[in-house]
């Protein structure tokens, strides 16, 4: 089909909803087709089969590693020539480490070494975090991210000792729980996320899903639910009880760890969650924030917003455009493309304006064209047009 067809068939029938025609477009043109929707190609049709059974093959090794014992907790970990420092094979080890910067690691017997990236590590180290944060993956899939300024021992899969600093674990599907020691008492997390902060003789631990149970010296045991928090003295007494409102605003310090983690999904879901607290409006500022530390990644999600909430307020609008502009990249110039259909003129031109920069490729009109742009037939053959030169 010539380009010209392409160009016309996208184009009619029109309705002058700039959101419900620009979604029309989208889907009428093969090359700005979502891959789920577009129609398979010979070629495509043999890389689909591949990935079939890519994936097929991936899930009966999954089941497999479920089903049969594994020869060691770190069993199944890439080449150490390639993924580890020192050409060390962490399979003979207990538990893997990630360094996001440099932490000293203490293992039993061995003197103090400084580590940082990917290393395996045996039970019993004990890890100083400094000005880093760190990364563990335990037996059973148990997760644990430390803040700078940590001090813990990892004694055994399941048996953890904070010190001092602050600790985020995932222990959703271990099937016994992890014990976390800490100066006033002990932490259960069982098939439970959990936050558990020592700092100035206080220890403040707040559930994050499932149930968590504290165990303090000096008190009975209690237990969490999602969303509360307390906090138990140096000597074992409770001293608050509460539930923050932004629940989301206590884990902030982990999004650098979330963003640079290659599995993206909880990097978009957390995206997904401040856009819905910015346009809320009650954590505003919290939001905002957050969604400045996410960066990049964030685009897609504030500009969805933008683009399925043509109600907002103009002066939100504008704000959460400047937004998008200021994060975008060259690998986010899509997000950037669709907002071009934006009803709103000073919109339009922010967009317009960021994608000459991050593309070098302005528009050749100027950026003062979209302001004037009000026809959408005008707009939608100008964005495809200017995405045929750019992309």
């Amino acid at each position: 089909m010539s380009e010209h067809r392409d160009l016309r068939d996208a184009l009619a029938p029109l309705a002058g909803d700039p959101v419900a025609d620009a979604g029309r477009v989208l889907a009428a043109l093969p090359e700005l087709q979502p891959a789920a929707v577009r129609p398979a190609r010979p070629m495509r049709l043999v890389a689909a089969a591949a990935g079939v059974a890519l994936v097929v093959g991936a899930g009966v090794g999954w089941w497999l590693g479920r089903a049969l014992p594994p020869a060691a907790p770190t069993a199944g970990w890439p080449s150490p020539t390639k993924e580890t420092p020192g050409g060390r094979d962490p399979r003979n080890y207990g538990f893997e480490f990630f360094g996001f910067g440099t932490v000293q690691v203490v293992e039993p017997g061995t003197p103090p070494q400084e580590l940082q990236n990917r290393w395996g590590l045996a039970y019993g180290s004990v890890l100083r975090t400094g000005k880093s944060h760190a990364g563990l993956l335990l037996r059973d899939d148990v997760q644990v991210r430390l803040d700078i300024g940590t001090h813990a021992e990892v004694v055994a899969p399941r048996s953890l000792v904070l010190q001092t600093g602050q600790i985020w674990l995932a222990a959703r599907d271990a099937p016994q729980l992890v014990v976390v020691k800490t100066p006033s008492g002990l932490v259960d997390v069982e098939r439970a996320v959990a936050m558990i902060e020592v700092r100035d003789g206080r220890v403040r631990v707040t559930c994050l899903q499932g149930q968590v149970r504290v165990r303090p010296r000096g008190a009975a045991a209690q237990r969490l639910a999602v969303g509360e928090q307390v906090a138990v003295d140096a000597g074992g007494q409770q001293v608050e009880s509460c539930r923050p409102e932004f629940l989301d605003g206590i884990s902030s310090w982990m999004t650098e760890m979330i963003v640079e983690q290659v599995d993206t999904r909880e990097r978009d879901q957390r995206a997904a969650r401040m856009v819905e607290a910015y346009l809320d409006g009650r954590f505003r500022k919290e939001a905002r924030r957050e969604l400045f530390r996410l960066g990049p990644a964030a685009v897609p999600a504030l500009a969805g917003a933008l683009r399925d909430h043509p109600e907002l307020p103009p002066e939100l609008a504008r704000e959460t455009a400047r937004m998008v502009c200021s994060m975008a990249t060259t690998r986010t110039k899509r997000p950037l493309f669709e907002l071009l259909y934006s009803a709103d003129p000073e919109v339009r031109v922010l967009v317009a304006r960021r994608i000459g920069e991050v593309t070098d490729v302005p528009y050749p009109g100027g950026v003062e064209f979209w302001r004037g742009a009000s026809d959408p037939k005008v707009r939608q053959s100008a964005v495809l047009e200017w995405w045929g030169r750019v992309r």
